[in-house]
C-alpha cells in the first residue's frame, strides 16, 4: 500500500470531519508510523471524539456524512459491499488522481472514544494523533486478541519498539483518556512480559508495574483532572507539602532520572510555568525529535515562546 495515498486519505478525513463539526484523532498502524514505527500502514484508523455518550452519533450516520459531502470529488468516501452479505459493508476512501488502479483505494476504520481530555491530542506530521501510550496499549489489545503467531509477532515487534520511545510524562493523563482501556490492560500486560520479559521495565515507565497488584481505577478517582499520578510508586516520591497547602499540578520526583528524564521533565515544567505567566510555548529541537520517535537521546531543551499569545492574554 502506497503511503502518498494513506496520508492524503487521512488528511481528507481528518479534514471533513472538522467541516461536519466533529474533532478526531488518528489511531492504529497510521500513528504508529507517525511515531516513527518503520511499517508502513495499510489502512486509516481513527477515533471520534465525543464529550459523552449521548454525542456518539451512530457510525453509519456519520460515513454517510461523508461519503454525501465528498460525492462529487475526485478523491470521496464511499462504501463497499462485502460479497459475503453476512459482513458489515466497509468503508473506503479512493483517490482518482493516483496513476495506479491498484493503489488508488484503502480502508477506513471510524470508530467513538467518549473523553473530555481532547487537549491530549498531539499533532504528529500535520494531522492529530492520540498520544503515544494510547497507541500503545491499543496495539497491545490488538496483540492480546489475535490467535495468529504471525500477527501477534508482528504486533509485538510494533509494541517493543514504540516502548523504547517512551517517557515519563507520555502516561500522566493516561487513564483520564480511556479508563476502561487503561484498566484492561494490567492483565494483558502481565501476559505480554511472559513472553518478552525485557520490556518489564518499559511497562514500568508507563504505569503498569508487572508483579504487583493491579491499580484499577474507579471514574470517580478521576474526577478532577490531575489528582491521580499513574506511575508506579516505588519508582517516585513525592515533595514534602506545607500542612494546609495544596498543588494539584505538583509533580513527582524521580529517584536517580537518567539525563534523558532530566531534560523531558525539565521541558514539560518550562512549558507549564510559562503558561502561567501568560506565555503559550511549544518544544523543539532534539527533544521534540525524541518525543516524535527519533531514538537519539536529547541534549538540550530549546522552547519556542510565542509571543503573541502573551499579547492576546494581556489585553
Amino acid at each position: 500500500m502506497q503511503i502518498n495515498l494513506i496520508t492524503r486519505a487521512a488528511l481528507a478525513l481528518v479534514a471533513s470531519l472538522k467541516r461536519l463539526g466533529y474533532s478526531c484523532a488518528l489511531c492504529g498502524d497510521l500513528a504508529c508510523y507517525g511515531y516513527g514505527l518503520l511499517r508502513v500502514p495499510e489502512t486509516v484508523e481513527a477515533l471520534i471524539l465525543a464529550f459523552t455518550p449521548s454525542e456518539a452519533r451512530a457510525l453509519l450516520a456519520v460515513q454517510t456524512q461523508l461519503i454525501k459531502q465528498s460525492a462529487d470529488n475526485s478523491s470521496r468516501f464511499f462504501t463497499s459491499t462485502h460479497p459475503n452479505t453476512n459482513e458489515p459493508d466497509v468503508f473506503c476512501y479512493v483517490d482518482h488522481t493516483i496513476q495506479r488502479k491498484s493503489e488508488k483505494t484503502c480502508t477506513i476504520k471510524l470508530s467513538f472514544l467518549c473523553t473530555s481530555m481532547t487537549h491530549l491530542v498531539r499533532e504528529v506530521q500535520g494531522v492529530p494523533c492520540v498520544p503515544i501510550s494510547y497507541v500503545i496499549l491499543r496495539k497491545l489489545e490488538e496483540w492480546d486478541a489475535s490467535s495468529s503467531m504471525s500477527v501477534r509477532s508482528t504486533t509485538a515487534e510494533a509494541v517493543q519498539s514504540m516502548l523504547k520511545t517512551v517517557c515519563m510524562t507520555d502516561n500522566s493523563k493516561l487513564a483520564h483518556l480511556d479508563l476502561t482501556l487503561f484498566n484492561a490492560s494490567y492483565e494483558r500486560v502481565g501476559r505480554f512480559t511472559v513472553e518478552h520479559a525485557g520490556s518489564a521495565s518499559a511497562w514500568k515507565t508507563l504505569g503498569f508495574a508487572v508483579g504487583s497488584s493491579a491499580k484499577v481505577l474507579e471514574p470517580s478517582a478521576l474526577t478532577r483532572q490531575g489528582q491521580t499520578e499513574l506511575i508506579d510508586e516505588p519508582t517516585i516520591k513525592q515533595s514534602p507539602q506545607t500542612p494546609g497547602e495544596e498543588d494539584e499540578h505538583e509533580q513527582p520526583t524521580i529517584l536517580n532520572p537518567t539525563r534523558t528524564q532530566m531534560l523531558l521533565l525539565a521541558a514539560q515544567e518550562s512549558v507549564e510555568l510559562l503558561e502561567k505567566c501568560g506565555w503559550r510555548s511549544v518544544i523543539f529541537g532534539s527533544v521534540a525529535c525524541f518525543l516524535y520517535g527519533n531514538p537519539r537521546s536529547p541534549n538540550v531543551n530549546l522552547l519556542l515562546v510565542l509571543w503573541l499569545s502573551a499579547i492576546l492574554n494581556y489585553f
